[in-house]
């Protein structure tokens, strides 16, 4: 198994589109989101106005032009919950449809450079990078997505990352539905972004308490290695 990761594989063997190498089927823990009352939710400082309304509050796209042309990067996260045995079809490269996060992938960096056509009041933007990867989580179960967007530009990529995390999203569903109708997707959010007037933000990494039973099985399993391979 391995990470799939932008246009490239970063895998521990097998081939792209053979084996479901877009996958780390790791059995760590990944941050997940947390409830709203948590310290990853904490409230932040906001503007006084809202940037896409005017003064008579009418909505409007915002006027750039003034801003400079700046490096800008988005990193945003998501979660498709599904039955174990899903979960299992898929790291087996079993599904019906085919090659479920290859085509996930594809869905995802489609998304990013369509954006502005879906959300009415984002801009066009020049997208340099697309970075995509997957993270099978059989604890969950479920599958992790992450999206980081890269731009210079004079406005960001946080919209272009989130939703190509809700694309890759919606694909892994209707990949898999033949199987699980059951499956959730949730926990879509912005965990990164930089550059820009509004300089660096960076949500927090909740912290997780593990149950008795979960400790146990983590102090009986053997330490696993995320080791990395360029194509």
């Amino acid at each position: 198994m391995g990470v799939h990761r932008g246009a490239r594989t970063i895998a521990h063997g097998g081939r792209y589109g053979g084996r479901p190498d877009g996958v780390n089927n790791r059995k760590g823990n990944s941050p997940r989101l947390t409830r709203p009352d948590t310290p990853a939710y904490l409230p932040i400082p906001m503007n006084k106005r809202l940037s896409h309304l005017d003064a008579q509050g009418r909505v409007r796209m915002v006027d750039v032009s003034a801003k400079k042309a700046t490096v800008r990067e988005a990193v945003a996260r998501g979660h498709v919950s599904m039955h174990g045995d899903t979960l299992d079809l898929l790291t087996r490269d079993q599904a019906p449809k085919g090659n479920v996060l290859a085509a996930a992938h594809l869905a995802a960096v489609m998304a990013a450079k369509r954006t502005s056509e879906v959300i009415p009041l984002a801009h066009p933007v020049p997208l340099e990078a697309v970075d995509v990867t997957f993270d099978l989580d059989p604890t969950g179960p479920g599958v992790r997505i992450e999206v980081r967007t890269r731009t210079t530009a004079r406005t960001g990529v946080e919209m272009e990352a989130l939703h190509a995390v809700a694309a890759a999203a919606l694909t892994l569903y209707d990949m898999l539905k033949a199987v699980d109708r059951g499956m959730v997707i949730g926990e879509i959010a912005l965990w990164e972004k930089t550059g820009g007037r509004s300089g660096a933000y960076r949500r927090a990494e909740p912290v997780t308490r593990a149950t008795p039973r979960a400790a146990a099985r983590a102090a009986t399993r053997p330490a696993t290695t995320r080791r990395k391979r360029g194509a």
